[in-house]
């Protein structure tokens, strides 16, 4: 349903089932063929999955458990990856120092739901507010600044 993180993804092509970040990574240059998971769709995900990877019922998942989730969601869109290897051992240790935002050791629910959306989702979800705002805000001025030069 959802593979790795898009930021860790190889350059391989991912199957369109897997998660469309990965899809995304493959090939920038083509429109994805489908628009990919909402961001409601992923915190349902991550509620629902939530206590099948936080065993010690804790809140947060702890490296281990970031580490056994990522792996997961990693070998669906790439089974050879090896978590035990040098090279799986270390993209999982950047994925977690990535995930933890606040830099507490652990990763909560919504760390992971930032995770695990779609790069572009979250640049048009920051840039929403701001695109509402700035053309209206420049009309305005436009309009004062040709009002005060007549």
């Amino acid at each position: 349903m959802i593979a790795a993180p898009a930021f860790a993804q190889t350059t391989e092509a991912a199957p369109a089932q897997d998660a469309p970040a990965a899809t995304q990574q493959a090939a920038p240059q083509e429109a994805p063929a489908q628009s990919g998971p909402t961001a409601d769709q992923i915190k349902q995900l991550v509620a629902g999955e939530w206590s099948k990877y936080d065993l010690d019922s804790s809140g947060a998942l702890e490296q281990a458990e970031f580490a056994s989730w990522m792996t997961d969601l990693r070998k669906n869109s790439e089974p050879t990856f090896d978590s035990a290897s040098e090279e799986g051992a270390a993209w999982l240790q950047r994925a977690f120092e990535f995930a933890d935002k606040d830099s507490n050791a652990s990763v909560s629910q919504g760390e992971m739901v930032t995770l695990l959306l779609p790069a572009a989702e979250q640049s048009a979800a920051a840039e929403e507010p701001a695109a509402t705002e700035t053309p209206a805000e420049s009309a305005d001025n436009t309009t004062s600044s040709s009002d005060s030069a007549m």
